[in-house]
């Protein structure tokens, strides 16, 4: 009924059913032996709902309440928010070795606009699409085209999106919601690069035009 997992961030979670949703819940904490007990407190209260025996109260957590064996006081608590610098850094130590170094530099450097900027001590929750707007709309005045901000967005979702397999609890914000609707500035004009001999050349005579006659250009 329920599963054991190790996300990149070395603290156990667990894969569980209810209701016929899937959950991951965090164990918080590394030590197997340990987990496997939590385990074992999930599955016997997910047996305990099935029967009836105990009653997800409203508005309860379920990972919680599961993890509690059942006590409704406990469902009720408020897990601290992540923050984009648990986030980013868990992420980073996690691709160590495993991404190519350029990779891994421009992922750095994203985060450091988005720590400049936004602030990383930001929970995750606090992410709205009005505030990465602002964000867009900032590194724009810095001279930051279109296509690095797509990058630059791109990242932070893939990060968001992967945040229950990191801390094996989901980020708290609707990732695809937040990013819907972003505008982006237009890229500016630039002309088509021309050797210097190309562009000392002179213009070439339009060719004329069937039936045209010189007089009629004239």
């Amino acid at each position: 009924m329920a599963s054991l997992v190790l996300p990149p961030s070395g603290v156990y979670a667990v894969d569980f059913g209810y209701a016929g949703k899937a959950h991951r819940r965090s164990l918080k904490t590394k030590d197997k032996r340990e987990a496997l007990r939590l385990k074992g407190v999930v599955e016997t209260t997910l047996q305990a709902l099935a029967r009836g025996h105990v009653v997800l109260p409203d508005g309860a957590d379920v990972g919680l309440f599961v993890l509690s064996g059942g006590k409704a006081e406990a469902a009720r608590r408020r897990e601290t928010p992540l923050t984009l610098a648990a986030l980013w850094d868990t992420y980073l130590a996690a691709q160590v070795g495993k991404k190519a170094d350029n990779t891994l530099g421009t992922e750095r450097v994203h985060r450091k606009h988005f720590g400049r900027l936004l602030g990383l001590k930001t929970p995750l929750t606090a992410l709205t699409t009005a505030r990465l707007q602002g964000y867009v709309a900032a590194r724009a005045a810095e001279g930051a085209g279109p296509a690095t901000l797509k990058k630059e967005m791109a990242t932070l979702r893939m990060l968001l999106y992967r945040t229950p397999r990191l801390f094996g609890r989901p980020a708290g914000v609707d990732v695809r919601e937040v990013f819907r609707g972003l505008e982006y500035p237009r890229a500016a004009f630039l002309p088509p690069f021309v050797t210097l001999a190309e562009a000392r050349r002179p213009a070439r005579r339009p060719e004329r035009l069937p039936g045209v006659s010189d007089a009629a250009e004239q």
